[in-house]
Order: structure tokens, then C-alpha cells, then sequence
């Protein structure tokens, strides 16, 4: 009998030391699936992104558009076929920018000290451009211009010194800039953006102009202008007078081109055949209404 109890005992234990056996491996077992999962995934991850990518490259090398991915086409940009963004003269101080056309001439005794009251005027009045009109080749053989002559004739200039500031003949005084300031007043109706493009002696325009403030305008007149500064030439009693913003040509005509408001159009011409420095040129760029009003003018440099 104590035989058989001792049988018992060690068969009990037997099994006793299975059991835990079962227990301490059962773990480790869940460990290595879940080793060997984790190590799986991220293989799975890797191939999933590179299938995607070849159907995409196959697509786009067949031409064929993602419509859950549309790709946004690029802007055109003015300067990659050799524009450049003109740096024009914009309003200041709240008002608008103004023009002042003043006619002259060399060998016309006022005209010298008027001169000087307009060469001064765009340093006190910010919102001022000046171009100057030489109508009479027999005051000024040096800068005549037949298109100044036209001008004045249909202004109704009479004599020099003479300033208008609009292409309806309003007239002002010419020893009086300050009355340049009731034009300078009030908000522009107007915005340009202008580009542009110097290629030997062709100029090239892009131009894209907008209503302000509640303006409606849609078809008006550009005009073009090309002034010339810093010329020593003869003024009056002075022989090295230093002449600025001299009008030298008109180049898309003398009452101008049509021109949309709101839509971006481009001009060419060239340059005139009278400049005697090219570096000292300066562009500028008129709008007028069918009242031959000016609502718009600006000016830079070209360079």
C-alpha cells in the first residue's frame, strides 16, 4: 500500500512538471508570433507605396490626369520670356497721380523761369508728372517735335508758356503748379499693373489695369509717351540748362489705342529716332475717357 501511494505521488508530479512546462512556453510562444508580425508589417507597408508610385508615373507618362490629385498648373510668370515688372510711379499722401502738359520753348524769355518752377513742382507735389512740349521749331530748334505742334493745336495753345492738363483744353495757369493740387485730389479710379520688355530699339508693353473704387470703366484710350531727361542745352539766358522730361514721341499714335479695362494687352513700338540718351528715357503711360479726360497716368523708367 505504501508502494502504491509512492506510485502516486511521482505520477502526480510528473504531471505537475508538464503542466508548468506548457505554461512558461505558452508566452514565449505568443511573443515570437507577435515578433515575427511586427517584423512582417513593415515589409508590407514598403510594398504597398511602390505600387502606388508606378501606377501613378504609368499615368502620367500616358497622359493621364489623377482626379483625386489634380495638379494646380503653374502661373505664367511676365519675366520668363524676358518682361520686367516697370517700377511706376504710384499715389501717394491719399490722392491721385496727376498730369501736367506744358508747352515751351528755348529761345522764349518767360519760358526759362517758368521751367524752373515745373523742375521743382514733382519734389513738392508727389503726385505730379511733368512733360514738356516744345510746339515751335522757330523757340526751340533743338527740340521741336511735329507731334508737339499737333498737340497744341488741338488744345487750343495759343502762345508758350502754356499748361493743360487734360486733352479737352483745360488750361491753368503756367506760372501757378500749386493749381496742379485740385487734380491731385480725390481717390484714383485706376490701377496698372505694366510690364516691359527693351530689345535694341523696340520697346514691348504688358499692360493690366483695374477699377478703384467704384469706377465702371470698361473701353478707354492708352496713350504712350517717351520723355528724355538731364539734356545741356541752351534755356534762356542759360547755354548748359539742364533739361528734363522732355516729350520726344508718341509712339502708338497721337490720340492712342483702344484699350479693355480689366484685361491684360500688349503694345510695341519703337523708339525714336531723336533721343540722344538712351539710359536717361523715361515711359509714360496715359489713360483717357471719351471725354478726353485723363484718368489715369504713370511713368517709369526705362532701363
Amino acid at each position: 500500500m505504501k508502494r502504491y501511494n509512492t506510485q502516486i505521488i511521482a505520477l502526480l508530479c510528473s504531471l505537475l512538471l508538464l503542466g508548468t512546462s506548457c505554461t512558461k512556453q505558452e508566452p514565449v510562444r505568443k511573443l515570437d508570433e507577435k515578433k515575427l508580425e511586427v517584423e512582417k508589417e513593415p515589409k508590407k507597408e514598403k510594398s504597398e507605396p511602390k505600387e502606388d508610385e508606378d501606377d501613378d508615373n504609368k499615368k502620367d507618362d500616358e497622359g493621364v490626369k489623377n482626379d483625386e490629385n489634380p495638379k494646380e498648373q503653374p502661373e505664367v510668370n511676365e519675366e520668363t520670356d524676358g518682361f520686367k515688372l516697370a517700377e511706376i510711379k504710384k499715389p501717394v499722401e491719399g490722392g491721385r497721380v496727376a498730369l501736367a502738359i506744358k508747352f515751351s520753348g528755348q529761345y522764349c524769355p518767360p519760358c526759362g523761369t517758368v521751367a524752373n518752377r515745373w523742375d521743382e513742382a514733382p519734389h513738392k507735389y508727389k503726385n505730379l508728372i511733368v512733360a514738356t512740349l516744345h510746339p515751335f521749331e522757330s523757340y526751340s530748334p533743338k527740340f521741336y517735335n511735329k507731334s508737339a505742334g499737333v498737340y497744341a493745336n488741338s488744345l487750343g495753345c495759343n502762345g508758350i508758356p502754356s499748361v493743360f492738363v487734360n486733352f479737352n483744353g483745360d488750361e491753368i495757369s503756367a506760372w501757378s503748379p500749386y493749381q496742379m493740387q485740385a487734380y491731385m485730389e480725390g481717390k484714383p479710379s485706376l490701377s496698372s499693373i505694366v510690364h516691359y520688355k527693351l530689345n535694341d530699339t523696340k520697346v514691348s508693353l504688358r499692360v493690366k489695369s483695374e477699377n478703384l473704387n467704384g469706377a465702371s470703366y470698361s473701353s478707354v484710350k492708352a496713350l504712350v509717351w517717351v520723355l528724355e531727361n538731364g539734356i545741356k542745352a541752351y534755356q534762356t539766358k542759360h547755354r548748359d540748362y539742364t533739361h528734363n522730361h522732355v516729350f520726344r514721341s508718341a509712339p502708338l499714335g497721337l490720340g492712342g489705342k483702344s484699350y479693355n479695362v480689366g484685361s491684360k494687352q500688349e503694345f510695341s513700338f519703337d523708339l525714336p529716332n531723336n533721343v540722344l540718351d538712351r539710359n536717361k528715357l523715361e515711359v509714360v503711360y496715359i489713360l483717357f475717357n471719351s471725354k478726353k479726360e485723363i484718368i489715369y497716368v504713370t511713368k517709369f523708367p526705362l532701363k
